[in-house]
This record gives C-alpha cells, sequence and structure tokens, in this order.
C-alpha cells in the first residue's frame, strides 16, 4: 500500500515519545533502533536515534564548529556525555537532546524534562563545562513525510512508550535498545510478531 493512501489517518503527535524498533522492521538502518521523536505533525516528523554510537570524540566535535576552543579540550567535568548517530538525514548538522537545566533562546522543550539546543554554542558550553549535566550530541537525524510515520506504525514496526530523562540519560547507550526492548514483554523469536507491534508500553 501506498503511505499516500492514509491522508485519513488521525494520531496525536508522537513528539517527546520514543520508538523502539520490532523484529518486524525491513529497513536495516533502524533496526534495534531506539529513536527519540523531536516533532512530528501534519507535515511530517523528525526524530534522532539514540543508541548508535559514533566513534567520533568530543574534539572531533569541536574541530568541526567555528570556535576558538581547543580541540583538545576533553575535561568534560561532571557532565554526562554520549555521541551518536542520529540518522541518515542531515549528516554534517548536530542536534543536542539535554537535560532541562540548559537554555538559550533557540532551545526547543520536547518534554519538561527533555530539551534540545542546535546551535554551537552549547557545544562551546559544554567545552567550558558549562553545558547541561545530561548531553547526547546526536550527528544527523531521521525524518518522516507527512503521514510517512502513521502507515509505518499500521505495518507494525514501532513500539511507543514515553521519552523519560531516566532512560536516555542513565541507562548506557550500548545497552539503551535491549532495556527498553525487554520491557514490552515482546521476545524476538515469537512466531507473530506483529500481534504485538506499535503499540504503547510503559517504561
Amino acid at each position: 500500500m501506498n503511505k499516500n493512501n492514509f491522508s485519513h489517518i488521525s494520531i496525536n503527535s508522537l513528539m517527546g515519545k520514543l520508538l523502539i524498533s520490532s523484529p518486524a522492521i525491513s529497513d536495516n538502518r533502524f533496526y534495534k533502533s531506539v529513536i527519540l521523536i523531536t516533532n512530528h505533525n501534519k507535515n511530517g516528523a523528525t526524530g534522532v536515534v539514540l543508541n548508535k554510537i559514533s566513534a567520533h570524540k568530543f574534539s572531533h566535535i569541536i574541530k568541526s564548529i567555528n570556535t576558538n576552543i581547543d580541540e583538545n579540550s576533553t575535561d568534560l567535568g561532571e557532565q554526562n556525555i554520549s555521541i551518536v548517530l542520529g540518522g541518515p538525514v542531515n549528516a554534517n548538522s548536530l542536534y543536542i537532546i539535554h537535560s532541562n537545566d540548559y537554555h538559550r533562546a533557540d532551545t526547543q522543550k520536547i518534554t519538561d524534562s527533555i530539551y534540545m539546543t542546535n546551535h554551537s554554542s552549547i557545544i562551546e558550553d559544554i567545552a567550558k563545562k558549562s553545558g547541561a549535566q545530561n548531553s547526547i550530541i546526536s550527528i544527523g537525524c531521521a525524518t518522516w513525510t507527512a503521514n510517512q510515520l502513521e502507515y509505518e506504525l499500521l505495518g507494525n514496526i514501532w513500539f511507543i512508550t514515553e521519552a523519560e530523562k531516566s532512560s536516555i540519560f542513565e541507562i548506557p547507550t550500548i545497552k539503551l535498545y535491549d532495556e527498553l526492548f525487554k520491557k514490552t514483554g515482546f521476545k524476538e523469536n515469537e512466531n507473530n510478531p506483529a500481534m504485538f507491534l506499535s503499540k504503547s508500553f510503559r517504561c
């Protein structure tokens, strides 16, 4: 079926939700992915993959922006920082998901405890130990056109849950998918995964 046939679908905005990919997903780019939805409306959706660890170091991030900060400034104090590959779109752009203790005029509220800032100044502030206590630096993002995400939900390839600070910042990146997937109650070797998918659950 063509996703354009689903213009009648009505679904509440999933902004601030987590998508956990199911074993039924056919796109290998999102196999075992946890995605934070940062925007969702009638025109489409945007999100960042939270659990695909990047080989880039913070020094590489510093070098990639126009700043006078020493690229070898790797002493981040008590800040909790992870760097991930956020998706195949805008692969040269940074999306910083962070706790609510940091704010700029252009900071976007995702949930009460999770915010996003895209301006390079937050990278400088992290280097100066004045960034948020918890930050996920995402390289790139994932996007959906109008009705595409709704179509995928009907295709039973995503679990949906609330994005909570305790989940995305406190669970180690490498363990995030397995920890959240366990909470769905679904087993990877179930004979009929479609019976359980695209359902909401509580972390």
